[in-house]
């Protein structure tokens, strides 16, 4: 068992009553966009702190069925939000749906809660 990456976990984790999710901070989204080479977001919890142009980009983990990923983008710029993989997977928002592929905006100041709802759907819920 590795225990320096095991401290890692739980130094990088939010603690809700007996309920500990992981989380990052200062995220930097891939500078000049697209799905491919997005920042990968591997946490429950994805504070995006670097949004240097508009349509930079970050991509969700790979889809998994009741999988809950959350993104708050406190850049300087609107945030692409694709999906890992580049077929098959799209997102439900409250507008229609979006290809996984073509990704979502995500504007600055804003929370997302990405939630694996069916097979192939992420739903997207934004903050006020």
């Amino acid at each position: 068992m590795n225990l320096a990456g095991l401290a890692v976990r739980v130094l990088s984790a939010v603690k809700i009553g007996r309920l500990y999710l992981a989380h990052r901070n200062a995220l930097v989204a891939h500078a000049g966009g697209g799905q491919a080479s997005a920042t990968l977001l591997d946490r429950v919890i994805n504070n995006v702190s670097t949004v240097a142009s508009a349509a930079d980009s970050v991509k969700l983990p790979p889809f998994e069925q009741s999988k809950v990923v959350i993104v708050t983008n406190n850049g300087a710029n609107a945030l692409q939000v694709f999906s890992f993989e580049a077929t098959g997977v799209a997102f439900t928002t409250g507008g229609g749906s979006v290809a996984g592929a073509t990704g979502v905006s995500l504007a600055t100041g804003k929370t997302a809660m990405y939630v694996g709802v069916a097979a192939g759907k992420w739903a997207q819920f934004l903050s006020a």
